[in-house]
């Protein structure tokens, strides 16, 4: 989220775009399967062209945002996350939910 007017909160479109395209192959690689509801980790590995100027860390946060209500019910179900940051030619994000 950014600071806007008035301090007013919101959510940059390009921030709710890449949130809906997650969401979208979450779905999608589940193929109707449910998660069991207990404990969930979530692994973000984070390829960048150039990882000293990229944030594995917003990278995390928007996919759990993401997966909230998909992959969980709310943010408090994730017992762990962590993430990766790598460099190379073919940029993209890999998400482990387990």
């Amino acid at each position: 989220p950014r600071l806007g007017r008035g301090r007013h909160v919101y959510t940059p479109m390009k921030t709710k775009l890449y949130e809906q395209k997650v969401g979208m192959a979450f779905l999608k690689a589940m193929g109707g399967r449910k998660l069991s509801p207990q404990a969930i980790m979530v692994k973000v590995h984070c390829v960048f062209k150039n990882k000293r100027h990229a944030d594995p860390d917003n990278v995390l946060k928007a996919v759990n945002d993401a997966l909230c209500g998909l992959a969980f019910p709310n943010d408090n179900a994730v017992a762990s996350q962590v993430s990766f940051a790598m460099d190379s030619t073919r940029p993209r994000t890999e998400v482990e939910v387990e």
